[in-house]
């Protein structure tokens, strides 16, 4: 990613977000927590050298992030993470995801990659259990978020 695919980077967020957890988060949570100014002043913020643009045609419909070393929620010194991972629907299940994954991991230096996934989110589980992670036991919780740990050991 570049600098010059924020805006567009921060519509696709947006799109993914919706797209995802339609049904498992709170309607008004979503409008409210993930809007198109927020999710781009946060990308600016943050930067885009650690972000993965899957493209098709040219247009963004998938990304993937991650940090060298855990953040601090992971409490896994020497652990990389991938810290998000989203593809429109409409692209799914062509392999664009295990694409994004691999190269996110490719690029994190660690055996041990940590990610936390919604509790409810059964299809992203199946998704990282299939790519080697698996649930660890730890869970977190801030307000509408219910979140659980997966780790994959390289």
């Amino acid at each position: 990613m570049t600098e010059g695919d924020l805006e567009e980077k921060a519509r696709l967020h947006v799109a993914c977000w919706n797209e995802a957890y339609a049904g498992m988060l709170p309607a008004a949570w979503l409008r409210e927590n993930i809007t198109y100014e927020g999710i781009l002043a946060r990308q600016r913020r943050i930067g885009w050298e650690r972000v993965l643009l899957a493209c098709d045609g040219g247009r963004p419909v998938g990304f993937a992030s991650w940090e060298p070393e855990a953040r601090a929620w992971a409490g896994r010194p020497g652990a990389s993470e991938v810290s998000s991972i989203y593809l429109l629907r409409s692209h799914q299940g062509r392999g664009v995801g295990r694409a994004l994954m691999e190269a996110a991991l490719d690029r994190c230096p660690h055996a041990e990659v940590a990610l936390i996934v919604l509790e409810d989110n059964a299809r992203a589980i199946g998704f990282y259990e299939h790519m080697g992670f698996s649930l660890t036991g730890r869970t977190f919780a801030d307000g509408a978020l219910r979140e659980a740990e997966m780790l994959l050991a390289r």
